[in-house]
């Protein structure tokens, strides 16, 4: 089996290859189901941006690996073109072979790759993984040349329909977007599959109305613009000047592009003592820890599938304010399991802060539903449901016996 990646993975000096955990749980997985998979992939090095994002997890060396040059938002432009190039090239003769493929979208280089696959009719079967609208998020992306912004918009006019063509066109489709699902189950080849998560059953806390939590404001995820950071950020600039906020600080987990840009908000408006830069959390238990140390969770995401975090959130018990974007309004209920703000307005970020800060009954009400979501819900779909790597090799298994 051939699998395209979705975005780049990280490569080590001492030339391992590394990428987020969720992407390494599932690679190892899936080399346990089939022999020496075969991926394609960006690649970006140490020092270059997002390195420390997707640094997290070494990937099996079961894996063979095809890698190109990767690009980031700092790639200056005449390197931008070449990787292009190398990518392109690379991806096409990677596409070439009678194989079963497995795709990652929404990505220009995915959209490619099945487009080249069902060309040149090399496929055994054709599986598509879809996980946000690729056009929501890189509108509100920041690129410092002019002529990658302009391929950018280009590109995230186009890629969202062709997502709806390889829908009709594949084998089969996988997502864990509820909205995704939603839309495009008429065609009955579209399968949910369980999200992956750091938490699990036994990480469900009990609500107590005496429970006291830190005086903390927590975001956790990729520090870029379509997740909402900047949004909060100014957002909690506001309420610092208030006084029922006076003991709140702001705990930000994650590295990303928009770093620099947090800083000097933080620094040009004396907030240095009240906001708290984590970095990237790897370890799982402390990463657990350092979200159940949480007054609540904010996450203004401006486009998602759903996100994982958020899940998290809700078993460990913490008051979760969202944006109803994506997914999520098909799973959640505004002040029923969250509070939603919306995506790109710092004053309604302000307002639903201000009612976790104000309702102690509200956000107990919050957590108490949530859990309960995830207990009534959303864990048993895991247990009943297989993983999507399971779900790829049933699925390929399945077409090779019709």
């Amino acid at each position: 089996m051939r699998v395209v990646h979705i975005g780049n993975v990280a490569k080590g000096k001492d030339g391992e290859i590394y990428c987020l955990k969720n992407y390494a749980a599932f690679y190892e997985e899936l080399a346990g189901y089939i022999s020496n998979p075969e991926v394609y992939a960006g690649f970006i090095e140490e020092g270059d941006m997002g390195f420390d994002f997707l640094n997290e997890q070494p990937i099996s060396r079961q894996i063979n690996f095809t890698l190109a040059p990767g690009n980031t938002p700092d790639t200056a432009t005449g390197s931008f073109f070449l990787n292009n190039f190398r990518l392109i090239w690379r991806l096409l003769r990677f596409s070439g072979a009678k194989q079963h493929y497995f795709v990652f979208l929404p990505s220009p280089l995915g959209i490619f790759s099945a487009w080249v696959v069902m060309k040149l009719k090399r496929k055994k079967s054709l599986g598509i993984y879809i996980g946000g609208y690729y056009g929501r998020e890189q509108q509100y992306e920041t690129r410092k040349q002019g002529i990658k912004r302009v391929i950018k918009r280009f590109m995230s006019d186009r890629i969202d329909r062709y997502i709806t063509s390889l829908v009709e066109k594949s084998d089969y489709t996988i997502t864990s977007s509820y909205e995704y699902f939603e839309q495009f189950k008429m065609y009955g080849r579209i399968f949910l599959t369980p999200p992956l998560m750091n938490v699990g059953v036994t990480d469900l806390v009990p609500v107590e109305g005496s429970q006291q939590r830190s005086k903390f404001i927590t975001y956790c995820g990729e520090l870029r613009h379509a997740k909402g950071i900047i949004d909060l950020v100014n957002a909690f600039v506001v309420l610092s000047k208030e006084e029922k906020f006076s003991e709140y600080k702001l705990k930000i987990i994650g590295s990303g592009q928009a770093l620099e840009e947090l800083r000097n908000i933080v620094d040009s408006n004396g907030l240095g003592d009240r906001v708290v830069f984590c970095g990237q959390v790897k370890n799982a238990l402390r990463l657990k820890q350092e979200i159940a140390d949480s007054a609540f969770f904010v996450l203004p995401s401006y486009s998602e599938g759903f996100p994982r975090v958020a899940y998290e959130c809700f078993t460990l018990g913490v008051p979760t304010i969202l944006t109803p974007v994506g997914g999520i309004p098909f799973l959640v209920k505004d002040r029923e399991h969250c509070l939603f703000c919306k995506p790109g307005d710092t004053t309604s970020i302000v307002e639903a802060m201000r009612d976790m800060v104000t309702d102690q009954q509200l956000r107990q009400k919050l957590a108490e539903n949530a859990r309960r979501l995830m207990s009534q819900n959303i864990f048993p779909r895991i247990q009943r449901d297989v993983s999507l790597a399971n779900m790829i090799v049933n699925k390929v298994e399945q077409l090779n016996t019709a």
